[in-house]
């Protein structure tokens, strides 16, 4: 197809529930196993215990957050869910539309607004983080808005 013209073939129908989950960033394991590590070297003296603890912690939260099967973006008809090693959250679609990718400090994510076409505020946390597995910013926003327009039968 010419990339100047449209597709107007209608998509296949979304088929629920649809789960994505976190992928492990190869940056992530740089920052982390380094803590980890230094976190057990520091546990051998007993003068550094809370240095080893503070990294030790730091370096499981960073792993586990993105562990697969712990961090999950769940799809379904009634919303989604992002689930998270510190808790979930679900958002009806009525209350999100007008999905897009931003970039937040070199982090892709994904925001919305809300319920009557106002932008959430960023301490909302109105965001999705793209690290979903093989799913860009703007890969993750079309699925969003056309699940949402399937859904609701509604563009906007």
């Amino acid at each position: 197809m010419h990339p100047d013209t449209t597709d107007l073939t209608p998509l296949a129908p979304v088929t629920f529930p649809i789960v994505l989950r976190a992928r492990m960033p190869v940056g992530l394991l740089f920052l982390c196993l380094p803590l980890i590590a230094i976190g057990l070297m520091a546990a051998s003296s007993d003068r550094y215990m809370e240095v080893a603890l503070i990294a030790v912690m730091a370096g499981a939260i960073g792993l586990l957050q993105h562990f697969p099967g712990l961090s999950t973006l769940t799809l379904d008809d009634k919303g989604f869910v992002v689930k998270s090693v510190f808790g979930s959250r679900a958002v009806a679609w009525r209350d999100a539309r007008n999905f897009r990718p931003i970039r937040k400090r070199r982090t892709d994510m994904v925001t919305w607004d809300d319920g009557d076409g106002n932008p959430c505020p960023s301490q909302a946390r109105a965001h999705i983080l793209a690290s979903w597995k093989s799913v860009d910013a703007a890969t993750l926003a079309a699925l969003l808005n056309r699940t949402r327009q399937q859904v609701t039968g509604s563009s906007n």
